[in-house]
């Protein structure tokens, strides 16, 4: 079972580390062959939400990158396919 699914079948906050410092909040989009993934690190814990459009993805991604306070502008390339 691949990473994606792993995170989505869990009930409960999954800690993983996404960066060197897992602390820092991130949001990235993933596609894992059927639905794309949206995984959000805040304080450490990742949180992921699952879209079978990538418009949907993209859109819900760029809302947690505002609330967040990150770089809307680096939203654009940072898929992980």
């Amino acid at each position: 079972m691949g990473l994606a699914k792993q995170i989505i079948c869990s009930k409960s906050p999954v800690r993983t580390p996404m960066k060197p410092n897992e602390d820092e909040p991130n949001v990235n989009i993933i596609f894992d062959g059927i639905r794309w993934v949206v995984r959000v690190n805040e304080l450490g814990i990742e949180h992921a939400e699952e879209f079978t459009s990538e418009r949907h993805a993209r859109s819900w991604a760029s809302g947690q990158r505002l609330r967040l306070n990150l770089d809307l502008e680096a939203s654009a390339g940072d898929t992980d396919l």
